[in-house]
């Protein structure tokens, strides 16, 4: 899959400069960018294929893993939501959650189709249902995702924990640049190590397609309510507690994940 990574982050902003502050956002995405969950060694090792015959082996353990966190998405949003003051700024995310269950607008079409892929495999599919798709391709039913693993219920439970008793600007630093900013550089090794499983067709791994190249707008609503909030009171500070603790969470599921990977015996030819 020829797949590129969707570019960082534009210093531009629409509104002036003393209300809504685009250098110091900027920067802070920029530091999103060099964490270690973004290039974690389990994320290159996938991608690069060096889990070799047991790379089947280890999708099917990640889209398990992930799948508990990525069926939660539409409560982080809520949650976010729900902290904000701002009536402009609880539409632009009742805008992204509409998204999220799958609503496609004009433009999202016509990226689809340059793409390549046909924009009915997953206008009105809601996003967990995207990822559910994938996984189940991998082989993996509904039942076999009702056990969430421990690594799974300590990721999500401590993200939407920090969402629902942070700010708004620590809301917003956690769910936007630390984590919709980045998924754009992520996913492409997901999809790279995937391109290593002959079963997959591209219709089963669109999730990550669309978060490569289709969801830049959720990113880009989300910089923005930062960009603003950046100009209250401990705004920054409170924008880069959420970032560093939603990277920081990431990194630490990454390391069980991949430490479960690495553990596990070699699959006999």
């Amino acid at each position: 899959m020829d797949l590129q990574p969707t570019e960082s982050l534009s210093d531009s902003a629409t509104a002036e400069p003393r209300t809504a502050p685009t250098a110091p956002v900027a920067a802070l995405a920029s530091e999103a960018l060099r964490h270690r969950a973004v290039r974690h060694p389990f994320l290159q090792s996938f991608g690069s294929g060096a889990f070799g015959r047991r790379t089947e082996e280890v999708a099917r353990t990640y889209a398990r893993w992930y799948d508990g966190y990525s069926r939660w998405f539409p409560r982080y949003l809520k949650a976010v939501i729900e902290r904000l003051d701002e009536p402009a700024h609880r539409a632009l995310l009742a805008e992204n959650l509409a998204e999220e269950q799958g609503s496609l607008c004009p433009d999202e079409h016509a990226t689809l189709v340059g793409l390549g892929i046909d924009p009915a495999t997953v206008d009105g599919v809601p996003h967990p249902e995207l990822f559910a798709r994938f996984r189940r391709a991998l082989g993996l039913s509904d039942r076999e995702t009702v056990d969430v693993p421990a690594a799974t219920i300590e990721w999500r439970s401590t993200f939407l924990g920090m969402l629902r008793a942070g700010s708004a600007a620590y809301g917003v630093g956690a769910l936007g640049l630390g984590t919709e900013t980045i998924v754009s550089e992520i996913y492409p090794y997901v999809l790279d190590g995937l391109a290593h499983v002959d079963a997959l067709t591209r219709e089963d791994v669109v999730f990550f397609e669309l978060h490569c190249h289709v969801d830049d707008q959720h990113q880009e609503d989300l910089l923005q309510i930062a960009r603003e909030l950046a100009a209250q009171p401990d705004g920054i500070a409170d924008l880069r507690r959420g970032m560093v603790d939603a990277l920081e969470a990431r990194a630490r599921f990454w390391d069980v994940l991949h430490a479960s990977s690495i553990e596990r015996p070699e699959v006999q030819a």
